[in-house]
């Protein structure tokens, strides 16, 4: 796992702290992880709530829609392998994003 998605991982984690890892936060890279974080945290809310999801493989990574019929609506993301292992790392949403 590249060192972008180590540190998005301890922030989806809440083992990282604004105060005690300053320096590390400061960086470039950190912005850019912030930005994966909003994104896969907004992504994991469609997906507990919506009704049917459909995940593919495809060359570059993951497609991912979550359906919403009732509103006649549909969320579409493509995630790369790393984003699609975080995301797995809850069981829930591993029954939800493991293809069929």
């Amino acid at each position: 796992m590249s060192e972008l998605y180590q540190l998005v991982a301890r922030m989806r984690d809440s083992t990282v702290s604004r105060n005690r890892d300053f320096e590390e936060l400061s960086r470039p890279i950190a912005r850019r992880a912030r930005r994966i974080v909003k994104r896969l945290r907004g992504l994991e809310k469609d997906l507990r709530s919506s009704s049917h999801v459909e995940v593919r493989r495809e060359p570059s990574g993951w497609r991912v829609r979550a359906l919403f019929p009732a509103l006649r609506m549909r969320t579409e993301a493509f995630l790369t392998d790393e984003e699609h292992a975080l995301l797995c790392r809850d069981p829930a949403l591993e029954a939800v994003l493991l293809p069929r």
